[in-house]
């Protein structure tokens, strides 16, 4: 009879460690794929920035140009190379990040020809102004086809965004999905455990009923999320103290898992929500500097940097100066957050 009873412990026993090793192998399994789902939306979302960073460059780029012919000041002109160089980094980043979508691919290659010429007529109306020939250069921006190159710049840009925030939307569907998953075959898995060990109970009568019982309750408590719970390994039974010591594994391995899972999830959240607040923080500065080209007078320059500064930049106070050539002073023509922020007028030597 004992050898019945052992040959039964052992049979069931290995049922236990085969289902705690696959459900250990499916928990690791599913947390190796929620760190790759993170690894996929951390590229998608850098191509976002990407995509947003060329197009602030190359306005930014067109607002210097603008600046330099209307003033002949040579730091626009210096600005303008830094930003050029920038615009055709990151659009050549670009071409390079999406070359795994041959959809997206094609379009950042359209976006890239599209950039290179809409900068090389830039290059060529600032040659001229440095060439001293500024109202030429001038006579090239009032034609307007500036406006229509950005435009569709911008179309191609909003297209490519687009398509990998829609991208990012499913991928975090289906991260969720995975997330219910798991803790369905968490429950399940601890239920047929359960279930094992219910079946010991009966076989080994009330001699065991104690050992059983703190494997039942040590389980429960892991199934309710208590995930330190373990059981004591040392129960005088040998079938006993290895069932226990592959709880305690498999719990261990469970709790690691979920572990990773909950981290992955909250570095998801995290890298969504400041894609979101980068992506409204790049669409304030595209517009800004938008409104900033059409700007005309010192009070129009004002308003709008008086209305976009402190959403970009909430909380932190500041001024804007203009330079003065009859005094030779910087003069205060706008402030925002507090008060007062700075003196009114400065000599540009103490910038």
């Amino acid at each position: 009879m004992l050898h019945s009873l052992t040959s039964r412990i052992v049979f069931v026993g290995s049922i236990v460690s085969v289902n705690l090793v696959c459900l250990s192998g499916l928990l690791l399994s599913a947390s190796n794929s929620m760190i790759a789902s993170f690894e996929w939306n951390t590229h998608r979302q850098k191509i976002t920035e990407v995509v947003s960073e060329t197009l602030s460059d190359l306005r930014e780029a067109q607002a210097e140009e603008r600046g330099y012919l209307l003033t002949t000041d040579p730091s626009f002109a210096k600005d303008f190379d830094d930003r050029v160089a920038s615009a055709l980094s990151k659009v050549n980043m670009l071409e390079q990040l999406v070359q795994d979508n041959p959809v997206q691919h094609e379009r950042a290659q359209s976006l890239q020809i599209a950039t290179n010429e809409r900068i090389d007529t830039l290059t060529k109306q600032i040659a001229l102004a440095r060439q001293g020939r500024f109202d030429e250069a001038r006579s090239r921006v009032v034609i307007g086809q500036g406006r229509v190159d950005m435009a569709i710049i911008a179309q191609k840009a909003d297209e490519i965004r687009q398509t990998e925030q829609e991208l990012l939307i499913t991928r975090e569907a289906t991260a969720k999905a995975h997330v219910s998953w798991n803790r369905k075959l968490v429950i399940g898995g601890c239920l047929i455990i359960v279930l094992l060990v219910n079946g010991l109970l009966y076989i080994v009568l009330n001699g065991m009923r104690r050992s059983v019982s703190q494997i039942v309750r040590a389980m429960s408590d892991f199934g309710n999320g208590n995930r330190t719970v373990r059981v004591d390994d040392k129960m005088g039974c040998t079938e006993f103290d290895m069932l226990a010591q592959g709880y305690n594994t498999m719990a261990e391995r469970l709790d690691a898992a979920m572990q990773a899972q909950e981290a992955s999830d909250q570095k998801l959240l995290k890298a969504n929500t400041e894609l979101k607040r980068n992506n409204e923080a790049m669409e304030l500065l595209g517009e800004m500097a938008h409104r900033l080209q059409a700007a005309r007078t010192s009070d129009e320059l004002s308003a709008i940097i008086c209305a976009f500064v402190p959403r970009v930049l909430p909380g932190i106070p500041g001024a804007l100066y203009t330079h003065n050539h009859t005094t030779n002073q910087l003069e205060r023509i706008a402030q925002w957050g507090a008060p007062s922020v700075g003196c009114e007028g400065l000599h540009p030597s103490s910038c």
